[in-house]
């Protein structure tokens, strides 16, 4: 009965269809654990650092920072309550706060986080098979993401083929996403993760850590210390995705305010969040390095290591915050992490520049209105229209850039 009722359903409702096969808008969890685990945390002034430490949450999780950094965000978050919507700092860092206590915290989080982590160690296997082989990693990641997908929306509360041996692989690969877990869920609203939204996550996370810091060094406490550093972990997530071209230019909100779910805004998004990915955009920073960014799936390229050496500098300054406030007793003087971030070039700030490929969509300030590329198969077309239908568009992309569940690109 739920095998045909579904299949009518996919036969009937056309954004079903494309909601069954989102693609993910975000690092591999892979990139992050490999980014994160190479940051050193401090716990004496002697000490040069330590890779990979094990970090011990609330409720009995051991995890390391990269390992926090992946389920940061991605896994664990209030759904409802993006972090960067807060009204002010603190009301920001409060909804911080309770996004990691989801994974910190709750004590259905270490059963489920374990059995995620068990899937990472699979999957990483898996990644270096295949990259043994000869196979380019960003294949390779895209490859897995589509199964990963399945398994880590069923660990998080969804649909899960084993509870369903009635219906085929092939057909619920299609039809999953009729039952989302928390992990797709989270993709819908996924707002802290672009733009200047993740800039403020990032902040108010960082914020709470080095107030824990603070805490810990006046009564000398290595284990609230170890906290500092975990939730740091988790802000740094976010800080992480500012380093991915998909997250620079995509205007997350506004493609959420023109569509007519939340599922339609995430997937025009990941449209536009993934040509920027693999064109790249040239950026610079506060210290004057200019450099072209690739994003999500690309952090293991070639083409892409100027790109991470920055994002690594970027996540070793952070932590090294945390530790500086927590040996010194005071807040850092200066920020170390912003001048390190990227933003688009001076001459590239309009859209037509040329200096970047032309964004798939972009927020005109002057005339407040969503503008569409006029040609979404050029991204070298310099022409947009304010007179455009998301429906419309949905499809065309689906017809010119494939189903972005499926790896069918064509």
């Amino acid at each position: 009965m739920l095998k045909r009722f579904l299949t009518l359903t996919l036969c009937f409702t056309p954004l079903v269809c494309f909601a069954a096969k989102p693609s993910a808008p975000q690092f591999s969890p892979l990139e992050h654990i490999f980014l994160g685990d190479q940051i050193k945390l401090s716990y004496t002034a002697k000490s040069p650092g330590i890779e990979k430490v094990p970090l011990t949450l609330a409720n009995g999780l051991n995890l390391t920072y990269g390992e926090i950094i992946a389920l940061a965000g991605d896994f664990y978050g209030d759904i409802e309550k993006p972090i960067s919507f807060g009204k002010n700092d603190t009301e920001k860092k409060q909804r911080f706060s309770l996004a990691f206590a989801s994974l910190a915290a709750s004590a259905d989080a270490y059963t489920e986080a374990t059995n995620i982590k068990n899937s990472l160690i699979e999957e990483k296997k898996l990644f270096q098979q295949f990259v043994d082989e000869g196979e380019a990693p960003v294949t390779v990641l895209k490859r897995l993401s589509v199964d990963n997908n399945i398994t880590w929306s069923c660990l998080t509360g969804g649909m899960c083929a084993a509870e369903h041996p009635e219906i085929s692989p092939d057909v619920f690969r299609k039809i999953y996403y009729l039952q989302p877990g928390r992990y797709l869920q989270l993709r819908d609203n996924n707002f802290d993760h672009f733009a200047d939204n993740a800039w403020q996550t990032y902040h108010a996370g960082h914020q709470v850590a080095l107030e824990i810091a603070l805490k810990a060094g006046q009564d000398h406490n290595l284990n609230k210390l170890t906290e500092a550093y975990a939730v740091n972990a988790f802000a740094s997530h976010y800080l992480a995705d500012e380093f991915s071209a998909g997250h620079i230019r995509t205007p997350r909100i506004p493609l959420s305010t023109v569509s007519d779910t939340p599922t339609m805004g995430s997937l025009l998004s990941t449209y536009m969040h993934n040509e920027d990915d693999e064109i790249g955009l040239t950026v610079t920073n506060q210290v004057g390095d200019r450099w072209t960014a690739y994003g999500d799936h690309y952090f293991f390229e070639p083409k892409n290591d100027k790109n991470q050496a920055l994002l690594l500098r970027a996540l070793q300054a952070s932590a090294d915050e945390i530790f500086s406030a927590y040996s010194t007793g005071n807040l850092p003087e200066t920020d170390n992490v912003k001048p390190l971030v990227p933003f688009l070039v001076a001459d590239n700030q309009k859209p037509n520049s040329h200096v970047n490929s032309a964004p798939l969509f972009y927020w005109d300030e002057k005339t407040k209105k969503l503008m569409c590329r006029n040609d979404i198969e050029d991204p070298y077309n310099y022409e947009w229209t304010a007179d455009w239908s998301p429906w419309q568009i949905l499809l065309q992309l689906v017809q010119v850039d494939g189903d972005l569940y499926a790896m069918d690109k064509k």
